[in-house]
C-alpha cells in the first residue's frame, strides 16, 4: 500500500510497480508481445519539436547503441527504464532523491541505467 497518494499528479502517477516489472514492460514493448513492430515504430519516432521523444518514448545514442527509454520524478524519487533497441537487455532504476536537487537526482539515475544496460 501506498503511504502517499500519487494519483493527484494524474497520469504520471497512476502506476505502481516494481523495478523488475518496468524491465518487463520495456522488453515486451520491444519485443512484439504488447505492441505491433508498426506501433513501436511510431513510439520511437522523434516529433518535430524534440529530436529524441516520440509517443512516450525517448531514443537514445549511447555508448552501447540505440535504446529506448522513460522515466519520471515524484514527491522525491526518481525512476528511470531502457531497453536496448534489440530487446536484449533492459535496466530499470529506482533512486531517492534525498538531500540533492531534483535534476540532479534525475540525470544521475539516468546515467546509472545508461551504465548498466551498456555493460
Amino acid at each position: 500500500m501506498a503511504i502517499q497518494n500519487p494519483s493527484q499528479v494524474n497520469a504520471s502517477g497512476e502506476l505502481i510497480s516494481t523495478t523488475g516489472d518496468l524491465a518487463t514492460f520495456m522488453k515486451g514493448l520491444v519485443s512484439g508481445k504488447l505492441i505491433s513492430q508498426a506501433s513501436l515504430k511510431e513510439m520511437t519516432t522523434a516529433s518535430p519539436q524534440s529530436p529524441v521523444y516520440g509517443l512516450g518514448v525517448f531514443t537514445r545514442q549511447t555508448p552501447c547503441g540505440i535504446t529506448y527509454s522513460h522515466g519520471g520524478n515524484l514527491y522525491g524519487y526518481a525512476t528511470e527504464m531502457y531497453t536496448k533497441a534489440d530487446g536484449s537487455k533492459q535496466v530499470a532504476v529506482a533512486s531517492a532523491e534525498g538531500k540533492m536537487p531534483y535534476f540532479t537526482v534525475a540525470e544521475k539515475t539516468s546515467q546509472l541505467a545508461i551504465q548498466e544496460i551498456c555493460k
